[in-house]
């Protein structure tokens, strides 16, 4: 019974006390799985810094316009419709890079998820090949 509450606490209470910073852990896949927060998309790829960088910089380009790219720190931006698209693409360990996408509408005050969700889909599919 102890155990049930443990449970109950760890997946529907504590969540409460974070106010969404908590991280929501779905799915597996060729990304290594994937976390939804608030406002981005993360997960995780075994192929190169420099695979994801070219498939990322493929997938914004052909969803809108370029405004940023730097190489160096793994930064991406576009504009995608009315929304700004971000992705950071950062080298973890030797066999893993992480991947964070996040995109908000307006003057950048309001999270676009199905937007953040569909790019991040996208960059996974491409990665895939």
């Amino acid at each position: 019974m102890k155990s049930s509450w443990k449970k109950l606490a760890v997946f529907f209470i504590l969540p409460l006390f974070f106010n969404g910073c908590a991280l929501f852990v779905l799915g597996a896949g060729a990304a290594g799985g994937y976390a939804i927060s608030r406002d981005e998309i993360e997960g995780f790829s075994d192929k190169s810094a420099d695979a994801v960088w070219s498939s990322a910089l493929e997938v914004l380009t052909g969803q809108g316009a370029i405004l940023l790219q730097d190489k160096q720190t793994g930064h991406l931006e576009a504009k995608v419709g009315g929304s700004e698209v971000k992705i950071e693409i950062f080298q973890v360990t030797p066999k893993s890079v992480r991947m964070r996408v996040q995109a908000r509408k307006g003057y950048n005050l309001f999270p676009d998820m199905k937007l953040a969700q569909r790019i991040y889909t996208l960059l996974v599919n491409e990665l895939k090949g």
